[in-house]
């Protein structure tokens, strides 16, 4: 389980899903937030494996240095509520008084751009926003070696739709890249607080400026420790819990 698909709207459709999940031996969610979501009687029966990648597609593109001056922030992911670019753009005029010289790069499918312009000019930060729209993996990774701290201030839409927990924060990490992420959701799963990045209120543009500060004020270790975490979630170390509970539970 991922998210979404537990925060259903459609009655009908929730119903169906439930049906099945009952007819699970095992239901594995994607983060604790994730679970939250499953019914209460099939809670027994669900355990928690973060999702994983592959350190190897990275491994070219980790950052040799530390420069961490002019700032280069990051959001990856389609242009929409759920991902919260909004929330990053209204929390520029705060961000900018700190550090004049940021530049935030949003990389994605540009659904909501017009709107998100449209706030950003309404903000006078639109000169210090790149929308470099839907890209190819090779020049993501360019993209992101480039940048300084990925953020992810994600939302949990009216309609049901939520960050189940944050793979762009993994493949971030795994370059050297530490994260400022929302302090709810699943992205409290793949942000250890302090760690491989820091988790903010989205709303609150001195604690997301206070978490940049705090970052930059001590780079190194935090792109060390990011290293250490994606290494964690390799797909080779996240497969041998799904051995482990396949084997337990006769699956």
């Amino acid at each position: 389980m991922h998210g979404t698909e537990l925060d259903l709207k459609n009655n009908i459709g929730k119903h169906l899903l439930f049906s099945a999940l009952k007819k699970a031996n095992t239901i594995i969610a994607v983060s604790n937030y994730t679970k939250s979501f499953v019914p209460k009687n099939l809670q027994s029966k669900c355990f928690v494996i973060p999702n994983g990648i592959n350190n190897e597609e990275f491994k070219n593109y980790i950052s040799t240095t530390y420069q961490t001056n002019p700032l280069q922030l990051i959001t990856i992911g389609s242009v929409t509520n759920r991902k919260g670019q909004e929330n990053v753009i209204k929390a520029l005029p705060i961000i900018l008084s700190s550090f004049p010289l940021t530049t935030y790069h949003i990389v994605g499918k540009p659904v909501e751009k017009e709107k998100l312009l449209a706030i950003a000019n309404q903000l006078n930060v639109a000169d210090k926003i790149i929308f470099h729209g839907a890209v190819e993996r090779t020049e993501l990774l360019k993209i992101l070696q480039a940048s300084t701290i990925k953020i992810m201030l994600s939302n949990h839409t009216t309609d049901g739709d939520f960050e189940g927990f944050g793979i762009a924060i993994l493949e971030a990490n795994a370059v050297g890249k530490p994260a400022v992420g929302a302090n709810f959701g699943g992205i409290t799963d793949a942000v250890k607080n302090n760690f491989n990045g820091i988790l903010v209120d989205v709303n609150n543009a001195n604690a997301i400026t206070n978490a940049i500060k705090e970052i930059l004020n001590d780079y190194k270790n935090y792109s060390n420790h990011a290293l250490q975490w994606a290494q964690q979630h390799d797909w080779n170390n996240i497969i041998e819990k799904y051995i482990e509970i396949i084997n337990a539970n006769n699956c």
